[in-house]
Parts: structure tokens; C-alpha cells; sequence
């Protein structure tokens, strides 16, 4: 199975001798700040543009096209918008309300050149990066076999060619064993610390249990073996838990032959063909949903007042967020989700440029589910 995306090119495209391009109307937002509507209007038509490429974009992607990474495409290809309009005309304007001035456009988007940055961008995506960490009983006793890590990841590379599984002897090798032991006491955090280290997107921590019965049945031996593996995908970004999944397989044959092995082989194999629809949902909606959620973690604010400013100067420069909520607000550090169409990577990119006032903003760790940022405020003279 392999992880696909349908690509198919709108039948609409305007013909002739110029490239292939789809008319688009949008509309886009820009924040009044400080009373400046001019530029709060140039906000809005940039708005505008990313939102008539998005719609093009998803009349485009539907499958076909191999992502070989989980990385954010359509993101991706948004950061440089303007780039795919070949021309637009502004078809109405104003002030929405007093804070919020809406451009409406209507552009031709050139889908040509969308089509060579999906290809661009996913030749240049690399790999899924997965560690798999299981711990493996027989008879009610621990294992110093690798029987069920070797397994599930063979299940993954029969699969698809795109993924990237770590070795699993590496891995027991470089991982220290306490913070093992707490993954594979479903330590969520643990587990996720551990894959971060190692580079991994994704790590599969989870149980392996083999049960022995051998019986004698008129003068020859059997031998009977259940295997149970359960396991949870987790990505490391965020520590979320994408997928949890349990399965299980029974093998009867002469005594002399390895049940135990295969047994679990099947099992593990089973394990892996559930989980796989759930990582492809995961990987869908992260690659082109309409909405993320990433965790923001703001240090450096010395109040609830500052809270709430920095709040509202978020809410009205960042474009693309839906949804601010926060979780905890302690010691100066307050913890957000953050539910936005762009990812994290975008965001901090935008933080940085952007003008926060009274506030400064400085980055002190990315991933495209996790921000953490440090806000410092400027003294007033």
C-alpha cells in the first residue's frame, strides 16, 4: 500500500496558447492597526491571492501523486502565492468593521506551475523517518529478542518503498534505558522525547506477547502458539497519539517448528495493515486539510494584562488562524493550541517579520506541530 493522493487537473482550464490557468474569486482579510487602512488593504488582497491559489490547489490535488513525507505541501506551495496568479482585478472593498478591511478578488491562477511545484516539492520531501520500539514477552517472561520490532518494521517496508524505518538494533543500542523503559510504560512523553532524538516522525511504542501450549494428541505433539502485539503511533511534534491498534494471530503445527515466530509475524503484519489507514488520514489531513492544530508554547509574559494583548496582536496580524485557545498560563508561560491553516514553520516565519507592538518575538524552537516562541515588551519612553 502506498500512501497516494489523487492529482487531477480541472477540467475547466482556460485553452489557447498561454499556460493552463483557472479563473478564481476569493476574498481576503487585513487588520486595522493603528488606523493605518492602507496597509491593513494590501494585507487583504495578499490574503486574497493565497485563498484563490488554495482553491486552485484543491481542485488539482486529489491522488495520485506519492508525498513521500509528512511534510505540508499545500503550505508550502501557499508561501509563494503570488507567484501563481497570472493576473487578478479587485471586484469590491471596505471596512468589514472597524477593525478588519475585506478585499474580494478575482484571479487567473496559473496551474501549470502549481503542478511543477507539487512535483518539486515532493522530490524534494524526503522520506517518513519511523522508529519502532516494542517490548516482547514469551511465556509471561521478558525477551531479549528483537522477534516483534524486526517484524513490524519488515510489515512496513513490504508495504510501501517510502518509508524510513530506523534500525531496530540501533535503536535498543542508543536509546538509554530508562527513558525505554517509560515509553513502553506508555510514557507518552517519553516516547515522543526518544523518536525527537533520534529523528524520527513517528514512533510505534507498544507490547509484544507470545503464549506457548504443547499437548500430545494420539502419540504426536503439537505445539499451539498465540501471539498479541499492541502498539500506538505517536508523532513526535506534538507527542499525539494518531493511531492505536491491537492484533492477534494463533498457530498449531508439529511441535519441532517455530509457532512462537510465526505467529507473531502474522500478528504483526495484521497490526500494521490496521494502523495504515489511520496514518493516511493523518497524513491527509495534515498535508491538506483545512485546519492544523499546533501547540504554541509563549514565554516571557509577566501578566494576565500582557496575556491578553499578546493575544489580541496575534488574533489580528497572523493570517490564517482559526482558533486560539489556551490551555495553562503559569510562571510566566502560557500554552496554546493554535488551530490555523498555516503550519508551525509558517507561523514563526510570520511572527518574525511581523510588527507586534508593544511586543518582540523571538523563536526559539519550530517544528511544523510545535512552536515555541519568547516575548519580550519594548519600554515605552
Amino acid at each position: 500500500m502506498r500512501f497516494l493522493f489523487a492529482l487531477l487537473v480541472c477540467p475547466s482550464l482556460a485553452l489557447g496558447s498561454e499556460e493552463p490557468a483557472t479563473a478564481v474569486r476569493a476574498k481576503g482579510y487585513g487588520a486595522i492597526l493603528a488606523g493605518d487602512v492602507a496597509n491593513a488593504r494590501d494585507r487583504a488582497v495578499e490574503d486574497a491571492l493565497r485563498r484563490a491559489v488554495e482553491q486552485a490547489v484543491g481542485t488539482y490535488i486529489r491522488s495520485e501523486t506519492v508525498v513521500q513525507n509528512f511534510m505540508l505541501v499545500k503550505d508550502e506551495i501557499l508561501s509563494r502565492a503570488r507567484g501563481f496568479v497570472r493576473s487578478y482585478k479587485v471586484v469590491s472593498e471596505g471596512k468589514e468593521d472597524p477593525t478588519t478591511y475585506t478585499v474580494t478578488v478575482e484571479a487567473l491562477v496559473k496551474l501549470g506551475d502549481v503542478a511543477d511545484a507539487v512535483e518539486e516539492l515532493i522530490e524534494r520531501a524526503g522520506r517518513p523517518r519511523i522508529m519502532v520500539l516494542i517490548h516482547e514477552t514469551v511465556d509471561g517472561r521478558p525477551s531479549s529478542s528483537q522477534e516483534a520490532d524486526d517484524a513490524l518494521v519488515s510489515a512496513f517496508r513490504e508495504r510501501s518503498d517510502r518509508f524510513l524505518l530506523l534500525d531496530p538494533e540501533m535503536v535498543s543500542r542508543n536509546v538509554e534505558a530508562s527513558k525505554a523503559r517509560a515509553a513502553l510504560a506508555g510514557d507518552i512523553r517519553a516516547a515522543s522525547s526518544i523518536g525527537l532524538m533520534a529523528g524520527a516522525d513517528l514512533v510505534i511504542v507498544g507490547t509484544a506477547e507470545v503464549r506457548h501450549l504443547r499437548q500430545e494428541v494420539y502419540g504426536t505433539s503439537w505445539e499451539s502458539s498465540r501471539a498479541m502485539v499492541s502498539a500506538k503511533a505517536i508523532w513526535t511534534g506534538t507527542g499525539e497519539i494518531i493511531a492505536a491498534e491491537s492484533s492477534a494471530a494463533t498457530k498449531t503445527v508439529a511441535a519441532e517448528q517455530q509457532t512462537g515466530i510465526s505467529a507473531l509475524r502474522e500478528a504483526c503484519s495484521g497490526l500494521v495493515d490496521r494502523m495504515l489507514p489511520k496514518l493516511l488520514e493523518y497524513w491527509r489531513k495534515e498535508a491538506f486539510g483545512t485546519g492544523k492544530t499546533i501547540q504554541m508554547v509563549v514565554r516571557g509574559l509577566s501578566s494576565l494584562s500582557d496575556l491578553g494583548s499578546f493575544e489580541t496582536s496575534l488574533r489580528y496580524s497572523l493570517r490564517g488562524i482559526k482558533k486560539l485557545r489556551q490551555r495553562s498560563f503559569e510562571g510566566g508561560t502560557a500554552l496554546y493550541d493554535l488551530e490555523a491553516v498555516s503550519d508551525g514553520v509558517q507561523i514563526a516565519r510570520e511572527l518574525e517579520t511581523k510588527n507586534l507592538s508593544p511586543f518582540k518575538v523571538k523563536v526559539i524552537s519550530v517544528s511544523r506541530n510545535r512552536l515555541e516562541v519568547q516575548v519580550s515588551k519594548e519600554e515605552r519612553p
